[in-house]
C-alpha cells in the first residue's frame, strides 16, 4: 500500500520545529519564491496563533535586472503579514573560474551567519525534491558519506541553528497548499536555465526518472537519512582518536598515536580535524598524498601538503594543519 504523504499544515510544522530546537525565536530565509512563500506563511500563522516570535531575512545578490522589484515585493509580503523584513545585499558575482552557483551561495549564508541571533533558529524552505536534487548531484560529483547526507534537518549555525521544517514535504505538496491559500509569489527566471547543473537536472533528467519511479524522492530521501546516521557514527570515532592523537596544541597532532590507526579511520580523522579547525576538507587526491608523503614520510623529513585554504606540514612527530 502507497504510503499517504504527511499533511502540510501549520500544527504540523510546530510540531517538527519543537522536537528539534529548544526555542521559539525564527529568522525566516525568504526569496519572494513559491517554497519560502509557503514557509514564511507558516511562521506568520504560528506567530499570530501561537507566540512565536518570527522575523525574515531577504538576501538581495543583485544579479538579476529585477532584484530591486523582487526585494519590493518581499517588503510588501512582509508587511502585509505583520512579519518584520531586514534586506541584506550582496555582491554575488563570481570572480574568475568560480561556480556562479557555489559562490551565490556562500555569498547568502555568510550573510545569514553574520545577521542571526544566538537564540534564533534559521529556517530554510529546503523540501524532499530539495534533498533528491541534492544528493543525485553530491553522487555524481563522487561525494562521500558526509556529502551524501545531504541537508541535515538541524544542524549549528552560525551562533544558533539551521532547521530545514519542510525537508519531509515534495515541492507538489507545497504547491497545492500555496494555490489553496491563493499565495502570490515570484518565479526566477534562471530556475528554468539548464546550464546551470541543478536545473539541467530537475528539467531534463528526473522527469525521465520519475516516469520510471514516480516516488523516486521518498525512498533518496530515506538513503540521506541512513548516510547521515553512518556520518553520526564516523563522527564519534573522529573525535576519539582526535582525542587520543591530540597535543596541547590544538593545529598539531602526534604522528606516532595517527600511525597506529588503519588508512580510512586516518582519513576520517584528517577531514574531522579540518571541520573542528574549521577549514575546507581535502580532496580524495590530498588525502592519499598526506597518507603517503606526510603520514609515513621518514621522521627528519619535513613535507607539506597543500590544498584551497588550508595546510598540512610534518615536522618530526607532529602534524600542524593551518589556513593558507
Amino acid at each position: 500500500m502507497t504510503k499517504q504523504p504527511i499533511p502540510l499544515s501549520q500544527a504540523g510544522i510546530a510540531t517538527a520545529l519543537d522536537a528539534r530546537a529548544d526555542t521559539r525565536h525564527y529568522l525566516v530565509a525568504y526569496s519572494g519564491g513559491m517554497d519560502s512563500h509557503v514557509l514564511l506563511w507558516l511562521l506568520a500563522g504560528l506567530a499570530r496563533d501561537a507566540g512565536y516570535r518570527v522575523r525574515a531575512v531577504h538576501v538581495n545578490h543583485n544579479i538579476h535586472p529585477h532584484s530591486q522589484d523582487w526585494a519590493r515585493h518581499c517588503r510588501a509580503t512582509c508587511q502585509a503579514l505583520e512579519v518584520e523584513l531586514t534586506v541584506l545585499d550582496v555582491d554575488a558575482s563570481a570572480p574568475g573560474r568560480e561556480s556562479p552557483e557555489n559562490w551565490a551561495r556562500e555569498k547568502r549564508y555568510g550573510a545569514l551567519r553574520e545577521i542571526l541571533a544566538a537564540d534564533e533558529v534559521l529556517l530554510t524552505a529546503h523540501h524532499q525534491d530539495d534533498q533528491l536534487e541534492t544528493l543525485l548531484l553530491r553522487l555524481l560529483r563522487g561525494a562521500g558519506v558526509l556529502g551524501l547526507a545531504a541537508m541535515r534537518p538541524l544542524r549549528e549555525f552560525g551562533p544558533g541553528f539551521h532547521a530545514r521544517p519542510l525537508l519531509h514535504y515534495s515541492r507538489a505538496q507545497l504547491l497545492d497548499y500555496a494555490q489553496r491559500h491563493n499565495l502570490c509569489w515570484l518565479e526566477d527566471p534562471s530556475n528554468a536555465d539548464t546550464q546551470f547543473d541543478r536545473n539541467y537536472l530537475r528539467h531534463e533528467v528526473l522527469p525521465a526518472l520519475r516516469h520510471r519511479w514516480p516516488a523516486l524522492a521518498l525512498p533518496v530521501s530515506r538513503t540521506a537519512q541512513a548516510c547521515a546516521e553512518a556520518q553520526e557514527l564516523l563522527d564519534e570515532l573522529a573525535r576519539r582518536d582526535l582525542q587520543d592523537c591530540a597535543t596541547q596544541d590544538p593545529d598539531a597532532l602526534r604522528v606516532d598515536r595517527i600511525q597506529e590507526l588503519s588508512a580510512p579511520r586516518q582519513k576520517n580523522l584528517i577531514r574531522h580535524w579540518c571541520r573542528v579547525l574549521d577549514l575546507p576538507t581535502p580532496n580524495s587526491r590530498h588525502l592519499a598524498h598526506i597518507i603517503s608523503d606526510v603520514i609515513q614520510a621518514r621522521p627528519d623529513a619535513r613535507p607539506r601538503v597543500n590544498w584551497k585554504g588550508a595546510e598540512l606540514r610534518r615536522q618530526r612527530n607532529y602534524l600542524y594543519l593551518t589556513a593558507s
